[in-house]
Protein backbone atom coordinates (compact mmCIF):
# COMPACT_ATOMS: atom_id res chain seq x y z
CA UNK A 1 0.00 0.00 0.00
CA UNK A 2 1.14 3.48 -0.98
CA UNK A 3 1.80 5.70 1.99
CA UNK A 4 2.16 8.97 1.97
CA UNK A 5 4.27 11.64 4.65
CA UNK A 6 1.61 14.13 4.50
CA UNK A 7 -1.93 13.97 6.51
CA UNK A 8 -4.10 12.89 3.59
CA UNK A 9 -7.64 14.42 4.71
CA UNK A 10 -10.72 15.53 2.53
CA UNK A 11 -9.65 19.20 3.86
CA UNK A 12 -5.73 18.96 3.01
CA UNK A 13 -6.82 17.53 -0.60
CA UNK A 14 -8.89 20.50 -0.99
CA UNK A 15 -6.18 22.26 0.16
CA UNK A 16 -4.18 21.27 -2.53
CA UNK A 17 -6.16 21.24 -4.98
CA UNK A 18 -6.90 24.68 -4.28
CA UNK A 19 -3.20 25.53 -5.16
CA UNK A 20 -2.57 23.10 -8.45
CA UNK A 21 -5.73 25.80 -9.82
CA UNK A 22 -4.28 28.85 -8.86
CA UNK A 23 -0.87 27.79 -10.17
CA UNK A 24 -2.10 26.26 -13.58
CA UNK A 25 -3.97 29.31 -13.88
CA UNK A 26 -0.91 31.41 -13.47
CA UNK A 27 1.40 29.14 -15.43
CA UNK A 28 -0.69 28.01 -18.00
CA UNK A 29 -3.63 30.49 -18.28
CA UNK A 30 -6.13 27.12 -17.82
CA UNK A 31 -7.15 24.99 -15.43
CA UNK A 32 -6.02 21.22 -15.06
CA UNK A 33 -8.26 18.44 -16.28
CA UNK A 34 -7.80 15.64 -13.32
CA UNK A 35 -8.95 12.39 -14.66
CA UNK A 36 -8.59 13.19 -17.90
CA UNK A 37 -5.16 10.70 -19.10
CA UNK A 38 -4.35 13.31 -21.82
CA UNK A 39 -3.89 16.14 -18.82
CA UNK A 40 -1.50 14.49 -16.61
CA UNK A 41 -0.29 17.75 -15.17
CA UNK A 42 -2.93 17.98 -12.18
CA UNK A 43 -2.54 14.42 -11.38
CA UNK A 44 1.20 15.07 -11.10
CA UNK A 45 0.91 17.52 -9.07
CA UNK A 46 -1.60 16.26 -6.89
CA UNK A 47 1.07 12.85 -6.18
CA UNK A 48 3.99 15.71 -5.48
CA UNK A 49 1.93 17.39 -2.79
CA UNK A 50 0.75 14.64 -0.96
CA UNK A 51 4.37 13.61 -1.09
CA UNK A 52 5.29 16.26 1.05
CA UNK A 53 6.36 19.16 -1.74
CA UNK A 54 5.64 22.51 -1.23
CA UNK A 55 3.62 25.10 -3.06
CA UNK A 56 6.65 26.87 -4.50
CA UNK A 57 8.35 23.45 -5.53
CA UNK A 58 5.05 22.77 -7.51
CA UNK A 59 5.16 26.21 -9.14
CA UNK A 60 8.87 25.67 -9.98
CA UNK A 61 8.31 22.44 -11.38
CA UNK A 62 5.63 23.54 -13.49
CA UNK A 63 7.04 26.60 -14.78
CA UNK A 64 10.14 24.57 -16.69
CA UNK A 65 6.92 22.12 -18.35
CA UNK A 66 7.00 23.18 -22.24
CA UNK A 67 2.92 24.55 -22.17
CA UNK A 68 3.96 27.15 -19.57
CA UNK A 69 7.39 28.04 -21.14
CA UNK A 70 5.24 28.18 -24.04
CA UNK A 71 2.06 30.26 -22.19
CA UNK A 72 4.95 32.99 -21.08
CA UNK A 73 6.78 33.56 -24.01
CA UNK A 74 3.78 33.58 -26.65
CA UNK A 75 3.59 36.98 -28.27
CA UNK A 76 1.19 39.68 -26.79
CA UNK A 77 -2.05 39.92 -29.48
CA UNK A 78 -2.44 43.64 -30.18
CA UNK A 79 -5.24 45.44 -28.70
CA UNK A 80 -8.65 44.79 -30.15
CA UNK A 81 -9.36 48.66 -32.39
CA UNK A 82 -11.85 50.47 -30.88
CA UNK A 83 -15.08 50.41 -33.07
CA UNK A 84 -15.75 53.60 -34.87
CA UNK A 85 -19.21 55.32 -35.35
CA UNK A 86 -19.73 55.97 -39.03
CA UNK A 87 -22.08 57.83 -40.89
CA UNK A 88 -26.12 58.05 -40.97
CA UNK A 89 -27.87 55.23 -42.14
CA UNK A 90 -29.77 56.10 -45.45
CA UNK A 91 -33.48 56.86 -45.03
CA UNK A 92 -35.82 54.24 -43.51
CA UNK A 93 -37.48 51.95 -45.52
CA UNK A 94 -41.14 52.78 -46.19
CA UNK A 95 -44.02 50.66 -46.17
CA UNK A 96 -45.53 48.33 -48.62
CA UNK A 97 -47.94 45.67 -49.54
CA UNK A 98 -47.66 41.60 -49.46
CA UNK A 99 -47.93 40.96 -53.62
CA UNK A 100 -50.08 38.38 -53.32
CA UNK A 101 -52.59 39.38 -50.74
CA UNK A 102 -52.30 43.62 -50.79
CA UNK A 103 -51.89 42.95 -46.81
CA UNK A 104 -50.05 45.85 -45.37
CA UNK A 105 -47.06 45.47 -44.54
CA UNK A 106 -45.54 48.07 -42.43
CA UNK A 107 -42.07 48.86 -41.14
CA UNK A 108 -41.34 49.09 -37.63
CA UNK A 109 -38.30 51.49 -36.93
CA UNK A 110 -37.81 51.06 -33.20
CA UNK A 111 -35.44 48.27 -32.40
CA UNK A 112 -37.46 45.63 -30.17
CA UNK A 113 -35.92 45.14 -26.85
CA UNK A 114 -32.55 45.71 -25.52
CA UNK A 115 -29.15 45.07 -27.22
CA UNK A 116 -27.09 43.39 -24.94
CA UNK A 117 -23.88 44.62 -23.59
CA UNK A 118 -21.20 44.83 -26.64
CA UNK A 119 -19.14 42.02 -24.75
CA UNK A 120 -22.08 39.26 -24.57
CA UNK A 121 -20.49 37.16 -26.94
CA UNK A 122 -24.14 34.98 -27.33
CA UNK A 123 -25.47 37.98 -29.22
CA UNK A 124 -24.54 37.85 -33.20
CA UNK A 125 -22.35 40.88 -34.52
CA UNK A 126 -21.33 39.94 -37.80
CA UNK A 127 -20.85 40.71 -41.22
CA UNK A 128 -20.17 37.96 -43.44
CA UNK A 129 -20.75 40.19 -47.25
CA UNK A 130 -20.75 43.68 -46.67
CA UNK A 131 -17.35 45.61 -45.23
CA UNK A 132 -16.44 47.94 -47.67
CA UNK A 133 -12.60 48.30 -48.40
CA UNK A 134 -11.34 50.22 -51.06
CA UNK A 135 -9.23 48.29 -53.65
CA UNK A 136 -9.46 44.93 -52.20
CA UNK A 137 -8.12 42.74 -55.23
CA UNK A 138 -10.30 39.81 -57.17
CA UNK A 139 -9.96 36.88 -55.71
CA UNK A 140 -11.19 33.14 -56.67
CA UNK A 141 -14.82 32.97 -56.41
CA UNK A 142 -15.25 36.60 -55.25
CA UNK A 143 -17.78 38.79 -56.99
CA UNK A 144 -17.03 41.43 -59.07
CA UNK A 145 -17.95 45.46 -59.95
CA UNK A 146 -18.57 47.23 -56.73
CA UNK A 147 -19.08 44.35 -54.44
CA UNK A 148 -15.07 42.96 -55.42
CA UNK A 149 -14.54 45.86 -52.53
CA UNK A 150 -17.05 44.77 -50.27
CA UNK A 151 -15.01 41.36 -48.41
CA UNK A 152 -16.43 38.13 -48.00
CA UNK A 153 -15.12 36.83 -44.20
CA UNK A 154 -15.79 33.40 -45.41
CA UNK A 155 -13.48 33.70 -48.14
CA UNK A 156 -10.56 35.00 -45.66
CA UNK A 157 -7.72 32.84 -47.04
CA UNK A 158 -7.80 34.12 -50.82
CA UNK A 159 -6.88 36.92 -49.74
CA UNK A 160 -3.00 38.62 -49.69
CA UNK A 161 -1.86 38.71 -46.25
CA UNK A 162 -1.77 42.53 -46.17
CA UNK A 163 -5.53 42.60 -47.06
CA UNK A 164 -6.69 40.20 -44.51
CA UNK A 165 -4.82 41.86 -41.86
CA UNK A 166 -6.51 45.19 -42.95
CA UNK A 167 -9.62 43.19 -43.21
CA UNK A 168 -9.39 42.02 -39.59
CA UNK A 169 -9.14 45.67 -38.05
CA UNK A 170 -11.28 47.47 -40.47
CA UNK A 171 -13.84 44.43 -39.15
CA UNK A 172 -13.27 44.98 -35.50
CA UNK A 173 -13.56 49.06 -36.44
CA UNK A 174 -17.02 48.64 -37.56
CA UNK A 175 -17.85 46.83 -34.02
CA UNK A 176 -18.42 43.28 -35.27
CA UNK A 177 -17.38 40.62 -33.05
CA UNK A 178 -18.23 36.95 -34.62
CA UNK A 179 -15.87 36.48 -37.90
CA UNK A 180 -17.26 33.73 -39.98
CA UNK A 181 -15.11 31.92 -42.11
CA UNK A 182 -16.03 28.36 -44.13
CA UNK A 183 -13.54 25.25 -43.50
CA UNK A 184 -15.31 23.53 -46.72
CA UNK A 185 -14.00 26.77 -49.06
CA UNK A 186 -10.89 26.67 -47.25
CA UNK A 187 -9.93 23.16 -47.62
CA UNK A 188 -11.08 22.09 -51.10
CA UNK A 189 -11.00 25.54 -52.87
CA UNK A 190 -8.25 27.55 -51.52
CA UNK A 191 -6.14 24.22 -51.16
CA UNK A 192 -5.81 24.87 -47.55
CA UNK A 193 -4.43 22.51 -45.35
CA UNK A 194 -6.48 22.31 -41.46
CA UNK A 195 -2.90 22.86 -39.87
CA UNK A 196 -3.08 26.39 -42.39
CA UNK A 197 -6.71 26.67 -41.15
CA UNK A 198 -6.05 26.58 -37.95
CA UNK A 199 -3.49 29.28 -37.44
CA UNK A 200 -5.61 31.41 -39.36
CA UNK A 201 -7.96 31.02 -36.79
CA UNK A 202 -5.62 31.85 -34.04
CA UNK A 203 -5.06 35.17 -35.92
CA UNK A 204 -8.84 36.12 -35.84
CA UNK A 205 -8.59 35.10 -32.05
CA UNK A 206 -5.86 37.72 -31.93
CA UNK A 207 -7.39 40.56 -33.63
CA UNK A 208 -9.78 40.41 -30.57
CA UNK A 209 -12.81 38.72 -32.99
CA UNK A 210 -14.50 35.59 -32.34
CA UNK A 211 -14.04 32.87 -34.50
CA UNK A 212 -17.03 31.17 -36.27
CA UNK A 213 -17.27 28.02 -38.53
CA UNK A 214 -19.72 26.68 -41.11
CA UNK A 215 -18.18 23.21 -42.00
CA UNK A 216 -20.15 21.60 -44.62
CA UNK A 217 -20.77 22.98 -48.09
CA UNK A 218 -23.29 21.08 -50.78
CA UNK A 219 -20.30 22.61 -53.23
CA UNK A 220 -17.63 20.17 -51.79
CA UNK A 221 -18.79 17.78 -49.73
CA UNK A 222 -21.93 15.91 -51.54
CA UNK A 223 -25.22 14.76 -50.64
CA UNK A 224 -25.52 13.61 -46.85
CA UNK A 225 -21.83 13.62 -46.58
CA UNK A 226 -20.74 11.39 -43.86
CA UNK A 227 -20.59 13.17 -40.22
CA UNK A 228 -17.36 12.66 -38.78
CA UNK A 229 -15.55 13.86 -42.06
CA UNK A 230 -15.28 17.16 -39.89
CA UNK A 231 -14.27 15.63 -36.95
CA UNK A 232 -10.47 16.07 -37.30
CA UNK A 233 -11.04 19.59 -37.78
CA UNK A 234 -13.40 20.83 -34.92
CA UNK A 235 -10.62 18.94 -32.45
CA UNK A 236 -8.06 20.70 -34.03
CA UNK A 237 -9.72 24.12 -33.20
CA UNK A 238 -11.54 22.89 -29.55
CA UNK A 239 -7.27 22.28 -29.13
CA UNK A 240 -6.93 26.08 -29.53
CA UNK A 241 -10.36 27.52 -28.32
CA UNK A 242 -11.44 28.48 -31.22
CA UNK A 243 -14.35 27.26 -32.44
CA UNK A 244 -16.89 28.75 -29.90
CA UNK A 245 -19.47 28.79 -32.35
CA UNK A 246 -19.84 26.59 -35.45
CA UNK A 247 -22.66 25.89 -38.35
CA UNK A 248 -23.61 22.30 -39.13
CA UNK A 249 -23.45 23.29 -43.12
CA UNK A 250 -24.31 25.93 -45.71
CA UNK A 251 -28.12 25.93 -46.05
CA UNK A 252 -28.44 22.29 -45.21
CA UNK A 253 -31.81 21.66 -46.27
CA UNK A 254 -30.91 21.68 -49.78
CA UNK A 255 -27.77 19.02 -49.58
CA UNK A 256 -29.46 16.71 -46.60
CA UNK A 257 -32.04 14.41 -45.88
CA UNK A 258 -34.09 15.13 -42.91
CA UNK A 259 -33.17 12.02 -41.49
CA UNK A 260 -29.13 12.21 -42.45
CA UNK A 261 -29.79 15.96 -41.51
CA UNK A 262 -31.02 15.14 -37.96
CA UNK A 263 -27.57 12.38 -37.70
CA UNK A 264 -25.64 15.40 -38.22
CA UNK A 265 -27.03 17.59 -36.12
CA UNK A 266 -27.09 15.12 -33.15
CA UNK A 267 -23.41 13.85 -34.03
CA UNK A 268 -22.06 17.60 -34.29
CA UNK A 269 -24.06 18.62 -30.72
CA UNK A 270 -23.10 15.78 -28.44
CA UNK A 271 -19.78 15.23 -29.80
CA UNK A 272 -18.51 18.83 -29.23
CA UNK A 273 -21.20 20.21 -26.67
CA UNK A 274 -19.31 23.23 -25.58
CA UNK A 275 -19.68 25.12 -29.19
CA UNK A 276 -22.26 26.91 -29.81
CA UNK A 277 -24.10 25.03 -32.97
CA UNK A 278 -26.26 26.82 -35.62
CA UNK A 279 -28.71 26.17 -38.36
CA UNK A 280 -28.62 27.62 -41.86
CA UNK A 281 -31.24 26.28 -44.00
CA UNK A 282 -32.09 27.71 -47.68
CA UNK A 283 -33.72 31.34 -47.91
CA UNK A 284 -37.03 31.16 -46.18
CA UNK A 285 -37.03 27.73 -44.26
CA UNK A 286 -37.08 27.69 -40.03
CA UNK A 287 -37.09 24.12 -39.81
CA UNK A 288 -36.37 21.16 -42.13
CA UNK A 289 -37.88 17.88 -41.53
CA UNK A 290 -40.13 15.36 -43.39
CA UNK A 291 -42.85 16.36 -45.32
CA UNK A 292 -46.25 16.62 -43.15
CA UNK A 293 -48.00 18.20 -40.46
CA UNK A 294 -45.90 18.88 -37.35
CA UNK A 295 -41.95 18.75 -38.79
CA UNK A 296 -40.91 22.23 -37.50
CA UNK A 297 -41.82 21.60 -33.77
CA UNK A 298 -40.56 18.19 -34.01
CA UNK A 299 -37.42 19.11 -35.69
CA UNK A 300 -36.16 21.93 -33.21
CA UNK A 301 -37.50 19.83 -30.37
CA UNK A 302 -34.94 17.11 -31.26
CA UNK A 303 -32.42 20.01 -31.84
CA UNK A 304 -33.56 21.22 -28.06
CA UNK A 305 -32.98 17.76 -26.90
CA UNK A 306 -28.90 18.20 -28.17
CA UNK A 307 -28.00 21.42 -27.01
CA UNK A 308 -28.92 23.07 -30.97
CA UNK A 309 -30.70 26.17 -30.01
CA UNK A 310 -30.07 28.60 -32.49
CA UNK A 311 -31.17 29.33 -36.29
CA UNK A 312 -29.47 31.47 -38.79
CA UNK A 313 -32.17 32.75 -40.61
CA UNK A 314 -31.74 33.20 -44.70
CA UNK A 315 -33.99 35.72 -45.97
CA UNK A 316 -35.84 35.36 -49.53
CA UNK A 317 -33.90 37.09 -52.46
CA UNK A 318 -35.68 35.86 -55.73
CA UNK A 319 -38.00 37.44 -55.42
CA UNK A 320 -36.50 39.88 -52.86
CA UNK A 321 -38.27 40.58 -50.05
CA UNK A 322 -39.12 43.95 -49.11
CA UNK A 323 -38.22 45.48 -45.38
CA UNK A 324 -42.20 45.06 -44.51
CA UNK A 325 -42.17 41.55 -45.60
CA UNK A 326 -38.80 40.90 -43.94
CA UNK A 327 -39.88 41.88 -40.45
CA UNK A 328 -43.48 40.05 -41.18
CA UNK A 329 -41.64 36.89 -41.48
CA UNK A 330 -39.07 37.55 -39.12
CA UNK A 331 -42.17 37.86 -36.74
CA UNK A 332 -43.87 34.32 -38.09
CA UNK A 333 -40.19 33.03 -36.89
CA UNK A 334 -40.57 34.36 -33.34
CA UNK A 335 -44.20 33.57 -32.78
CA UNK A 336 -42.69 29.95 -33.33
CA UNK A 337 -39.38 29.56 -31.76
CA UNK A 338 -40.50 31.12 -28.54
CA UNK A 339 -40.46 28.87 -25.85
CA UNK A 340 -44.39 27.94 -25.53
CA UNK A 341 -44.94 29.53 -28.58
CA UNK A 342 -46.98 28.26 -31.73
CA UNK A 343 -44.89 25.35 -31.73
CA UNK A 344 -45.20 24.77 -28.17
CA UNK A 345 -41.54 24.61 -27.90
CA UNK A 346 -39.91 23.71 -24.22
CA UNK A 347 -37.29 25.90 -24.22
CA UNK A 348 -36.67 29.49 -26.74
CA UNK A 349 -34.32 29.12 -30.11
CA UNK A 350 -32.86 31.86 -30.63
CA UNK A 351 -32.81 33.62 -34.00
CA UNK A 352 -30.29 35.56 -36.38
CA UNK A 353 -31.45 37.69 -38.68
CA UNK A 354 -28.06 35.74 -41.03
CA UNK A 355 -28.04 36.24 -44.41
CA UNK A 356 -30.49 39.40 -45.52
CA UNK A 357 -29.28 40.65 -48.99
CA UNK A 358 -26.02 39.44 -49.27
CA UNK A 359 -26.41 37.36 -52.49
CA UNK A 360 -28.12 41.18 -53.98
CA UNK A 361 -24.58 42.51 -52.28
CA UNK A 362 -22.62 39.77 -54.23
CA UNK A 363 -24.31 40.14 -57.58
CA UNK A 364 -24.85 44.34 -57.23
CA UNK A 365 -28.79 43.91 -57.62
CA UNK A 366 -31.11 45.78 -55.95
CA UNK A 367 -33.45 44.83 -52.66
CA UNK A 368 -36.56 44.54 -52.39
CA UNK A 369 -37.35 48.21 -52.16
CA UNK A 370 -35.40 49.17 -55.00
CA UNK A 371 -32.07 50.34 -53.36
CA UNK A 372 -28.44 49.30 -54.59
CA UNK A 373 -27.37 46.58 -52.76
CA UNK A 374 -24.29 48.34 -50.99
CA UNK A 375 -22.86 47.99 -47.59
CA UNK A 376 -24.99 51.26 -46.27
CA UNK A 377 -28.14 49.32 -47.59
CA UNK A 378 -27.20 45.95 -45.90
CA UNK A 379 -26.19 47.82 -42.46
CA UNK A 380 -30.01 49.18 -43.04
CA UNK A 381 -31.97 46.39 -43.55
CA UNK A 382 -29.85 44.70 -40.50
CA UNK A 383 -31.18 47.72 -38.15
CA UNK A 384 -34.88 47.20 -39.66
CA UNK A 385 -34.55 43.45 -38.90
CA UNK A 386 -33.55 44.29 -35.26
CA UNK A 387 -37.32 46.89 -35.24
CA UNK A 388 -39.04 43.12 -36.52
CA UNK A 389 -42.14 42.84 -34.31
CA UNK A 390 -42.39 39.91 -31.97
CA UNK A 391 -42.04 37.94 -28.79
CA UNK A 392 -39.09 37.18 -29.80
CA UNK A 393 -36.35 39.73 -30.67
CA UNK A 394 -33.75 38.15 -33.43
CA UNK A 395 -30.54 37.81 -31.04
CA UNK A 396 -28.04 39.95 -33.43
CA UNK A 397 -27.24 39.99 -37.35
CA UNK A 398 -24.89 38.42 -39.91
CA UNK A 399 -25.00 40.55 -42.85
CA UNK A 400 -24.37 43.85 -40.85
CA UNK A 401 -26.33 46.63 -38.85
CA UNK A 402 -26.04 49.87 -37.64
CA UNK A 403 -28.28 52.62 -35.75
CA UNK A 404 -29.54 54.84 -37.73
CA UNK A 405 -27.09 58.11 -36.73
CA UNK A 406 -24.01 55.68 -37.42
CA UNK A 407 -23.55 54.40 -33.65
CA UNK A 408 -22.20 50.94 -33.45
CA UNK A 409 -25.24 48.25 -32.25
Amino acid sequence: MTTFPTDVTPENVTMYLGTIWALCEQELGRLPSIGHQDDPVGAIMLVMAMQGQTGEQLRAWLHDQAEAIAYRTKPVPPPRPIPRPRGPLPRLDSDTTDPDTGAPLPVHKTINGAIPPFDDQSYMRANLWGVTIPGLPPIPGGAGGAAQERMLSYLFERYPRAVQDLGLRTYAERGYRHFWRSWPDARSNSGQSLQQYVDDTKRVQDAGLIPCHFLRSKDYDGRNPDPTLVDQAVDALLAIDGIPWACHAWEASLFYDPARLRATIEHDATRAPSVRWCVHLQEGYADFGPDGHGHGPAFWKANIAVGVKTLLYQYKVAPAWSAGMMQARGNDVSVRLVQGGLWGLPETVDWIGFEVIAQLQFNNQVDGDGRLATEDIGDLKGYEILCTPGPLPPRGFGNGARMPDGRVI
